[in-house]
């Protein structure tokens, strides 16, 4: 899902789904898990386990955990966060 400056992830979503953009898309689970990671930095924690975060990002996108389980990779591998050794997700310093 693509990033839309100045309009919320919940917004992009819901025009998404109107859309007829299925829910169960790479691009949607990739963004859930960032903005669940935003909005767990907005109430002061930089780092959370990763088991949590999936938690939260299924309830946000209301679907099945397992949807999300390849997202912790693929952004790691497009440099947007770090998992450390103890299984905790952090954004990567820019």
């Amino acid at each position: 899902m693509p990033t839309l400056f100045g309009i919320g992830f919940q917004t992009v979503d819901k025009i998404a789904q109107n859309f007829g953009i299925p829910t169960n898309t790479r691009a949607r689970a990739d963004a859930g898990l960032l903005y669940a990671l935003s909005q767990f930095s907005d109430d002061g924690h930089v780092c959370h386990p990763q088991h949590l975060i999936l938690a939260y990002s299924a309830e946000i996108l209301e679907v099945e955990s397992s949807i999300l389980e390849d997202a912790p990779r693929r952004q790691v591998l497009q440099r947007e966060i770090i998992i450390e050794e103890t299984k905790r997700i952090r954004w990567k310093a820019k």
